[in-house]
């Protein structure tokens, strides 16, 4: 699924689980759960569990740290994934178990701030979360002084950061 189809299909979800008082559920991968409508009043809000818990972006930067870090991915191989989600969603030809389910993962997050937070309404969606993603790769990579610590307060910002100076962003990153 893509960004243009994912955020009318979780908004009639809602709209659907709120019109009959109800909760909602998908499972788009194992492991992982939406539950809708969230707690914001925005139509299309949800919740993303992984397991029982519900990953911060702060959470995320470490997991896609961690792949560069154990040498899963390259600076540039997490640049191109991370790209690759951004433009298409879930809509590509993954095949490793891996990176399917941390495409699922940050695909299914970063829907959520495209619905709160849509783009189009000159916010941020889903360029605030990627832009930390980008940061965390780099600060994986120990590229350009940027540390996880550094990454996991932007991550946590009751704000949007601006952006770092990394050599090579991804395309999206501003």
């Amino acid at each position: 699924m893509n960004y243009r189809d994912g955020v009318p299909y979780m908004v009639g979800l809602c709209r659907d689980a709120m019109a009959h008082d109800q909760v909602g559920t998908l499972n788009p991968i194992e492991g992982v759960e939406v539950r809708f409508p969230g707690d914001k009043q925005a139509v299309g809000d949800y919740k993303v569990f992984i397991g029982d818990k519900m990953p911060s972006h702060a959470d995320i930067c470490n997991m896609i740290a961690g792949h560069i870090r154990n040498g899963d991915m390259t600076y540039d191989d997490a640049v191109d994934f991370l790209e690759d989600i951004y433009d298409y969603g879930t809509d590509h030809t993954e095949v490793d178990p891996v990176r399917w389910y941390l495409k699922t993962v940050l695909f299914w997050t970063t829907l959520q701030e495209e619905i709160n937070y849509p783009q189009e309404n000159g916010k941020q969606g889903r360029r605030m979360s990627f832009n930390r993603y980008a940061e965390a790769v780099a600060a994986a990579a120990g590229r350009d002084g940027i540390s996880m610590d550094q990454v996991i307060r932007r991550a946590n910002a009751k704000y949007v950061p601006g952006t770092l100076n990394i050599t090579n962003p991804p395309r999206y990153y501003r």
